[in-house]
């Protein structure tokens, strides 16, 4: 069985980089100066980029040989740990240890707890703490645990639309029952819970793992409709607009209309709008699969978690304000140095763990 798609590495640095410029560009324009200011804004959205490929990638690579078994779990884990964790852990001590010496912000050993263990995502006070953008490594973190257990229903008709149901219904009690009590903001918002939990954000995953137990009962077979990358494509960016047009022209007159439009167009539309693209480009022989494919893709694919980790932060800072690059310079600077982390921390540690934990 195929266990590696080039062209999805490749999309995985086309996602970092539409984070990195509605970091970069974005919210250097509060108040958005212009329409193209708000279609900047939606840049976020590679986040859902990241959420249906890891359903996918998760759903196709462990599903079929999935065992319910101690042993099948811990080998599940240490794969999954040895590829987000060292680099993770690494980053957010050095992030604490900047803050605190350069008088930023003293080391709350609570905050720094629930940052070394992926549970701030849950917890609404501690959101955009260490490493502002790890807030999504919760989400992800929460699917790679649930994965296991979904791997025993995903092959039932309808199933997937009644876990949907089912974690949103999660989210909703959790919420019910926790607005009401003071603890560090965990799940104590409807917004929140929407926008930053796996509760809300569950579609993404089940959407990859869709596509993937499609592509995995299909393979790549002639297809009476042709055009999936390019219609994903054209979806994404209709999206794009409908969110750009809702903030400019919509929010200041109706601030609910403005959530619910951007709660639907994050959550469902858009999703739908990368699953469509995504399974182009896993199925389909097209110049963006090809593009995705090549050598330099690869490595920008490989090196964009280690991206994704830096573009905001101490490291982002300090290039930024010390040699006042242009943003296309900073950013270019940013992608020498993921570049450089995961060829020489990264995928080392990577081995390193997995051979470690292989011989044990």
């Amino acid at each position: 069985m195929k266990n590696y798609f080039p062209q999805l590495t490749g999309l995985r640095a086309i996602a970092a980089y539409m984070v990195y410029f509605f970091h970069a560009i974005a919210t250097a324009h509060t108040p958005a100066d212009n329409f193209g200011d708000y279609i900047y804004q939606t840049g976020y959205l590679g986040v859902s980029v990241f959420f249906v490929l890891s359903g996918f990638l998760i759903c196709y690579r462990y599903s079929d040989d999935f065992k319910l078994t101690k042993h099948w779990f811990q080998n599940y884990m240490v794969n999954r740990i040895a590829r987000i964790y060292p680099l993770y852990f690494i980053l957010t001590i050095s992030t604490f240890i900047y803050n605190h010496y350069c008088h930023i912000e003293k080391i709350d050993y609570i905050v720094l707890f629930s940052n070394i263990t992926f549970i701030r995502g849950y917890f609404n006070d501690f959101l955009f703490t260490g490493i502002t953008q790890g807030w999504s490594l919760t989400v992800e973190e929460t699917f790679y645990v649930l994965a296991p257990l979904l791997f025993l229903v995903i092959n039932k008709k309808n199933r997937l639309v009644f876990l949907f149901l089912f974690f949103v219904a999660v989210g909703v009690l959790l919420v019910f029952v926790f607005r009401t009590i003071n603890f560090y903001g965990f799940m104590n918002d409807f917004k929140f819970m929407i926008n930053y939990t796996f509760f809300g954000r569950c579609l993404e995953f089940l959407l990859g793992i869709k596509i993937a137990l499609l592509f995995k009962s299909q393979g790549v077979v002639p297809l009476k409709f042709k055009h999936y990358t390019y219609t994903g494509i054209g979806l994404m960016l209709f999206v794009v607009v409908i969110m750009s047009i809702s903030k400019a022209f919509v929010f200041e007159s109706n601030v609910m209309a403005h959530e619910v439009i951007m709660a639907l167009s994050n959550n469902l539309l858009f999703p739908l709008a990368v699953g469509c693209f995504m399974y182009g480009l896993i199925v389909e022989t097209s110049l963006i699969n090809k593009l995705f494919s090549t050598n330099v893709f690869q490595v920008l694919g490989k090196s964009s978690y280690a991206f994704y980790l830096i573009h905001v932060g101490f490291i982002s800072y300090f290039i930024g304000n010390y040699f006042h690059t242009h943003v296309m310079v900073h950013f270019l600077i940013i992608i020498v140095l993921s570049i450089l982390l995961y060829y020489f921390i990264e995928h080392p540690m990577n081995k390193l763990i997995r051979n470690v934990a292989v011989k044990k």
